[in-house]
């Protein structure tokens, strides 16, 4: 049984090839470009959780080839698709953000007081 790998691609084209197809979105290449990339980094389940926003919107065309990857033309998704997946990318950037924080804050407690109660045992006996 061979496993495929399910990941979304945005295929983000040319700005020439869309001004030629008027295909043109309503959000600038760029802030499509970055929100490309950050949905690329993420894993498989938050990859699901993208394709749940964008199922939502009947406009947007999800194409999955044969081989299990899930394409998605950025250019040609409304506006306020965009604005939902960049909501989520900022909760989970913050989430992500918080749960680091919240690791190196065990990390600190860990030092001081286990370190400290080790120490305090070997010299006692």
């Amino acid at each position: 049984m061979a496993t495929t790998k399910t990941t979304i691609i945005g295929l983000i084209p040319s700005i020439e090839a869309l001004t030629r197809t008027g295909e043109q979105s309503d959000v600038d290449f760029l802030t499509l470009e970055k929100l490309r990339a950050k949905i690329e980094t993420m894993p498989k389940d938050r990859h699901i959780q993208c394709l749940n926003i964008l199922a939502k919107y009947q406009s947007v065309t999800i194409n999955e080839p044969k081989y299990g990857n899930i394409n998605i033309n950025l250019a040609c998704i409304p506006k306020k698709a965009v604005d939902d997946l960049m909501k989520f990318v900022s909760y989970v950037e913050d989430q992500e953000n918080a749960l680091m924080l919240a690791e190196e804050q065990k990390k600190k407690y860990q030092e001081v007081f286990f370190t400290y109660e080790n120490e305090s045992t070997s010299t006692s006996m």
